[in-house]
């Protein structure tokens, strides 16, 4: 465990040489001193602790090692999904008071800080939900299951919340047009679940779901996506819960495409008795693997 964390400090020192321009330098370097005053902490701490941040402090010392790793990280929300982790694991042993502190000061630095991605946009990392977590203002948001429903007067705004979840999720090169991916979502047969904020009815999470003409009775999941605020919430199993227990009916299996590199989400669609059956390439866009995850159902 200490490796592991002390390593954090020295890539994301080495990670700044080359990826952030000049005016961000100091601030990466600024950040990185705070890593290493939190392992100092962190080495004090019981095993227990340890072992509780252990896989998260291993996830962001490979988001800092390289300027791809961080790249893919931030736009596919793994980056913001360990930083809250970490985050409400340390508010729930807030009796280890200095190792609360010294996070809270990584979050603070890293609040603001900017940086490139490898298509030269430049962007700044956005913290203020874990800072509120901190100070405990941060009000976890109810939300409701509802179906996207072209008739509604919210359509409109429906679709663009979808259409930027889905940009967050999938690589540059994968994207379509928006027109295109409107047609095939309000096809017959074609049905988007969502997890819908209560208070504000903004779109926290999405799942996509279709069947082929022939071949009916297989269920297929074409997407399934949350947006950066609703990292943390349990959006993924809340839509797959109803998926496997509400929306089967005539159905023998269901089968979806998951990249190879996508860990966390694929011990997700386990957990739900998914089992990867094939490997072959990935759609179109990244070259990579991507495994194809089936769950028979059994029948009634």
């Amino acid at each position: 465990m200490t490796n592991s964390s002390y390593s954090i400090c020295t890539a994301l020192h080495t990670v700044t040489s080359f990826f952030y321009p000049k005016k961000a330098v100091d601030r990466w370097e600024e950040a990185n001193k705070y890593f290493d005053h939190f392992n100092s902490k962190l080495k004090r701490e019981s095993e227990e602790t340890q072992l509780l941040l252990k896989k998260n402090i291993e996830d962001l010392k490979g988001y800092f090692e390289q300027r791809g790793h961080f790249a893919h990280a931030y736009e596919h929300q793994a980056l913001r999904y360990d930083l809250c982790s970490i985050t409400e694991k340390l508010n729930t042993i807030k009796k280890t008071t200095q190792l609360w502190k010294s996070w809270r000061a990584i979050i603070e630095n890293l609040n603001e800080a900017p940086f490139f991605m490898p298509d030269g946009r430049e962007l700044q990392l956005d913290c203020r939900r874990e800072l509120a977590t901190l100070d405990g203002t941060y009000e976890k948001p109810n939300y409701k299951l509802d179906l996207l429903n072209q008739n509604s007067p919210r359509f409109i705004k429906d679709f663009e919340q979808i259409y930027h979840i889905i940009l967050r999720n999938f690589s540059g090169n994968e994207l379509r047009r928006p027109e295109n991916f409107l047609r095939p979502m309000t096809a017959p047969g074609n049905k988007v679940l969502l997890a819908r904020n209560e208070k504000t009815n903004d779109i926290l999470g999405a799942m996509w779901l279709y069947r082929k003409p022939q071949n009916p009775n297989t269920l297929r999941l074409a997407f399934i996506g949350r947006h950066e605020d609703g990292a943390g919430l349990g959006i993924g199993r809340f839509l797959l819960s109803h998926l496997v227990e509400d929306e089967t009916q005539n159905t023998d299996k269901i089968s979806l495409k998951i990249r190879a590199n996508k860990h966390r989400i694929q011990k997700l669609y386990e957990d739900y008795g998914f089992k990867k059956e094939k490997v072959g390439p990935y759609y179109e866009g990244p070259k990579e693997n991507a495994y194809t995850m089936r769950l028979y159902l059994p029948q009634k």
